[in-house]
């Protein structure tokens, strides 16, 4: 009787690895398969959501996730590796639902936004905001009145917050001023405001020095002790001497009725005795409102304004400032830095 040949277990080891390697495969492609689909089919209900400036796809793959727009991040970072799409999506704001596949979402983000992104830099007065915000709803095809935007942020001066917007396109103009005023509350806490009381200032006080600081101090370090310079002269009753507090009454003359278009709202000053409430050279308190709309930076300077003896500051050209304790001093400064 002819002997049973025995199978060599190498077979069954090649055939148990086969097993696992299809297996493997198939378990991937139903995954894959799987994560490609929408989270839930039948749900219509719009999920609104913001992609920020800068986002990788990390990130907005984190964002759909946690508003559960798609099953797992990794199936969507590789479906947009794998087409190719990293450098098409785009930061703004969407209207999605789970009923949308993964490539319905990518292709989504690489059109067009239904928002558009605005930055108000730190240091602008209301007219220059205005120019800014009108260019920049024109570009989009968006209607902005300038006029209504001076009339509806008639007293803001101060308050309207510098920072990078996204606005969608059915905003009206006085929506955009809510929606600056408002940003100015929910970015400066309160207890910036309950510091100033401690310092012995109203917080409108507070927000009228630092938009002087803001126009005066070209570099961060600079800012909190300019800031004690000018507590230091109001402590005495001396004339703060601000030549930007000039430049904002000379802009708004020289300026008049170019709202929103080209102007030097800034021009320099040959006159320190032009006759005017913001003239801080004729009088020897604050002027009656902000003269332009500081950043929050600012603000904490002010109120984190360290001692010093300092009653004088002076920048060169360069944006270099330099501090005296005298007149005497500054004079020296004047004659060193400026006069050479």
């Amino acid at each position: 009787m002819p002997r049973k040949r025995r199978i060599h277990p190498l077979i069954f080891i090649i055939l148990f690895l086969l097993l696992l390697a299809g297996g493997i495969v198939g378990g991937a492609m139903y995954w894959w398969n799987d994560v490609q689909k929408p989270v839930d089919l039948q749900n219509q209900e719009v999920v609104k959501i913001i992609i920020p400036k800068g986002s990788g796809v990390i990130n907005i793959a984190q964002i759909l996730k946690d508003n559960n727009l798609i099953k797992n991040e990794w199936g969507f970072r590789l479906y947009v590796t794998k087409k190719n799409m990293e450098g098409e999506l785009q930061a703004g704001s969407y209207s999605l639902n789970q009923s949308m596949d993964l490539a319905q979402i990518a292709q989504k983000l690489t059109e067009g936004k239904e928002d558009f992104w605005v930055t108000i830099p730190e240091g602008k007065r209301r007219e220059e905001i205005a120019q800014i915000l009108s260019e920049a709803f024109a570009d989009n095809g968006v209607e902005f009145s300038v006029s209504e935007f001076m009339s509806a942020s008639e007293g803001l001066e101060g308050y309207l917050f510098p920072e990078t917007y996204l606005f969608p396109k059915y905003i009206t103009t006085p929506e955009v001023v809510e929606i600056l005023r408002s940003t100015f509350d929910e970015k400066i806490p309160d207890e910036l405001k309950i510091k100033a009381n401690d310092m012995g200032l109203t917080f409108q006080e507070v927000m009228i020095l630092a938009s002087l600081v803001e126009r005066e101090a070209k570099y961060e370090v600079d800012r909190p002790k300019i800031a004690r310079v000018l507590l230091n002269r109001l402590d005495i009753g001396m004339a703060l001497q601000v030549d930007a507090t000039i430049q904002y009454a000379l802009g708004s003359v020289a300026c008049a009725g170019q709202v929103g278009q080209d102007c030097n709202w800034w021009p320099v000053v040959t006159d320190t005795k032009f006759k005017s409430p913001y003239n801080t050279y004729l009088t020897n308190e604050l002027p009656p409102a902000p003269i332009c709309n500081p950043g929050q930076s600012v603000i904490e300077a002010v109120l984190n304004a360290p001692d010093h003896d300092y009653m004088y500051y002076l920048a060169e050209p360069s944006g270099k400032t330099h501090y005296a304790k005298t007149k005497a001093e500054h004079d020296a400064n004047i004659e060193e830095y400026l006069n050479y």
